[in-house]
C-alpha cells in the first residue's frame, strides 16, 4: 500500500484528476479517459493502493471526523483558546459556512477516494484487464474497493446530512449525499448530480458492504491487519444496521462477527488489565494480540515512513479537548477504564490520564508509542463495539433482557473491571439495562470514530448545547461543489 514508486504515483494523481473538476479547473486537452488509465492489473493496483493513501488522510480516517463529532456532541469541554476561526470555532458553535477549508477537504478527499474505487470497479466490470493472475485477485480488488465506498459515504453522511431516523425505517427522505458510482469527468458520470435521499444512501451503503462481504469471502481474504477483509465488512455492516435502526440485523451481524472465532476482547479474562491501554499503542503492519488474537477488526496503519493523523494533537497535546467533569465522575471507581490513584492513574492500566496542573482528564489512545516519533496506528472496528451493538441491539428488537444480551454485555464488562471486581450485570429491566449499555458504550468509545455524535442523533438527544436541532450541526455543502453542480441542494 505504501511508498509507491514512481510511475504508479502518476497512475494515482491521473485518476484523481477526475475526481473533482469542482476543485480543479482541468482544461479538456488535460483529461483523460478513465477506462484507458488501467490497462494492466498492477495499474489497478497502483490506483486501489492510492485509495488506501487517501483514507490515511486527516480529512478521511485520520482523525478530523471525529474529533469534529467530538467537538459538536456531550464528552468534552474545548479549551476557547484552542479554537480556531474558520474552522473548529464555527463547528464547535454551530455556525459553520461553506468557506471552511478543512470541511471542504473532507468532502474533497472523500470523494476523491470514492473516485479511485469507482475507477477500479469500473475497470474490473468492463473486462478490460485479462490474466489469469487478476481473475485470481480480482473479487478481493474489487471487495475492497467497494468496502472502501461504503465507509466514505458512511462518514459522509454523518457529516453532511440529517440522521437517518429509527422511528421511521424505510421512508427516510431527508437529503442525503451525491452517491457516485461511476468514475467521474470523462467518464460514464458527469459531475452534475442530485443528493439521494437518506434512506437511499444508507440502502447503497448496505447494499456494497455486503457485496463487498461475498466477493472477500470468497477470495479468501476473511481478515487482513493492514487491508480492508471480509470479517471487517461484516462489522461495519452491523455499525451501519445500529445506525438505522435495523435492530434484528444489527444483532445478528455483531453476533456473527463476535461468533467468527478470529477476534478476542483484549483481557478477556479480567486478569491483566493493564493490557487494556496496549490495544493503542500499535503502529506499523501490526496489532496488539491477547492469547492469539487481535481484538481489532481493521485499522489504519502508520509507519515510520508513512504516516497520518490528527489525533493526537487534538485529544492528547497540547490537550486541546478535556473530557467533562460530569463525565469522569460517573465512570465507577471498579472500572479500569480510569483508576484513580491520588492525582494520577495507573501508567499502562487507563485510557484516560490526568492532567497534574489542573485535574483535568484527557483521552489517553492517542499518546505515541514510546520511542517513536510518529502517530500510532488509529482503530476503526474494533470487537468492543460488536458486543456494545450486540448487547443494545437483541434488547431494542425484542423489548427484552435476554440472557444473550446480558451474557454479551458481561463479557465486556468482565474485561473492564477485571475479575477481583467484577459483578455480573442481571438486571430483567429494559430501561435499566439499556441505560446501562449505552453509558458502557459512551466510556468504551470515547473519541473513537464520531460515535458519540452518531448515537446522539440515533437516540434523538441533546447535542453539546442541549439542542436537539440537528439542523444547526450538518456541515454545509462546499462552495465548490455548490458552483459546478448544477443539480445540488444546499443544506439550510
Amino acid at each position: 500500500m505504501k511508498n509507491i514508486v514512481l510511475s504508479t504515483l502518476i497512475l494515482i494523481a491521473i485518476t484523481s484528476l477526475f475526481s473533482c473538476k469542482k476543485f480543479l479547473d482541468i482544461k479538456p486537452q488535460q483529461q483523460l479517459l478513465n477506462d484507458s488509465a488501467m490497462a494492466t492489473e498492477k495499474d489497478l493496483k497502483a490506483v486501489l493502493d492510492g485509495a488506501y493513501d487517501g483514507l490515511q488522510s486527516t480529512s478521511v480516517a485520520g482523525g478530523d471526523l471525529t474529533a469534529f463529532s467530538d467537538l459538536m456532541a456531550d464528552d468534552f469541554d474545548v479549551l476557547p483558546n484552542r479554537l480556531s476561526n474558520f474552522g473548529t470555532s464555527e463547528i464547535y458553535n454551530g455556525q459553520t459556512s461553506v468557506q471552511i477549508g478543512t470541511l471542504s477537504e473532507m468532502w474533497k478527499q472523500h470523494y476523491s477516494v470514492i473516485n479511485r474505487v469507482n475507477n477500479v470497479i469500473y475497470a474490473i466490470d468492463s473486462g478490460r484487464i485479462t490474466g489469469s493472475d487478476f481473475q485470481y485477485n480480482k473479487n478481493a480488488y474489487k471487495g475492497e474497493a467497494l468496502f472502501i465506498r461504503a465507509y466514505c459515504n458512511f462518514n459522509l453522511l454523518q457529516m453532511f446530512a440529517l440522521p437517518y431516523n429509527v422511528q421511521t425505517i424505510g421512508t427516510n427522505t431527508q437529503l442525503g449525499i451525491v452517491l457516485r458510482t461511476r468514475p467521474s469527468l470523462k467518464g460514464p458520470e458527469g459531475l452534475d448530480k442530485a443528493r439521494s435521499t437518506v434512506e437511499e444512501c444508507y440502502t447503497a451503503v448496505i447494499h456494497d458492504l455486503k457485496e463487498a462481504y461475498d466477493l472477500l469471502i470468497t477470495s479468501g481474504k476473511i481478515t487482513s491487519i493492514d487491508r480492508v477483509s471480509a470479517m471487517a465488512a461484516k462489522a461495519l455492516l452491523a455499525r451501519v444496521y445500529f445506525t438505522c435502526g435495523r435492530y434484528n440485523e444489527a444483532a445478528e451481524t455483531s453476533s456473527f462477527v463476535i461468533n467468527s472465532a478470529h477476534y478476542n476482547l483484549v483481557n478477556a479474562d479480567g486478569r491483566d488489565s493493564t493490557k487494556l491501554v496496549s490495544l493503542f499503542f500499535v503502529n506499523g503492519n501490526s496489532t496488539y494480540t491477547d492469547y492469539g488474537k487481535p481484538e481489532t477488526i481493521w485499522q489504519l496503519v502508520n509507519t515510520k515512513d508513512d504516516n497520518s493523523g490528527s489525533l493526537f494533537g487534538y485529544y492528547f497535546s497540547p490537550y486541546f479537548m478535556k473530557v467533562k467533569a460530569d463525565v469522569v465522575t460517573t465512570i465507577d471507581s471498579l472500572d479500569d477504564h480510569i483508576v484513580r490513584n491520588g492525582n494520577s492513574t495507573v501508567t499502562g492500566k487507563s485510557t484516560f490520564i490526568k492532567l497534574f496542573t489542573t485535574g483535568d482528564w484527557y483521552i489517553d489512545k492517542y499518546r505515541k508509542k514510546q520511542g517513536a516519533n510518529y502517530v500510532n496506528n488509529i482503530i476503526l472496528l474494533r470487537l468492543s463495539e460488536m458486543y456494545l451493538i450486540k448487547s443494545e441491539a437483541l434488547s431494542l428488537a425484542t423489548s427484552n433482557v435476554s440472557t444473550e444480551a446480558l451474557d454479551a454485555f458481561n463479557k465486556l464488562k468482565l474485561r473492564n473491571y477485571g475479575i477481583a471486581s467484577f459483578t455480573p450485570e442481571n438486571t430483567s429491566d429494559l430501561n435499566e439495562f439499556l441505560e446501562k449499555v449505552r453509558h458502557a458504550r459512551r466510556i468504551e468509545l470515547m473519541s473513537e470514530n464520531g460515535d458519540r455524535y452518531t448515537q446522539l442523533k440515533r437516540l434523538g438527544l441533546p447535542l453539546r448545547d442541549g439542542t436537539t436541532n440537528y439542523d444547526k450541526y450538518v456541515f454545509k455543502i462546499p462552495q465548490e461543489e455548490m458552483s459546478s453542480n448544477n443539480l445540488i441542494i444546499q443544506n439550510p
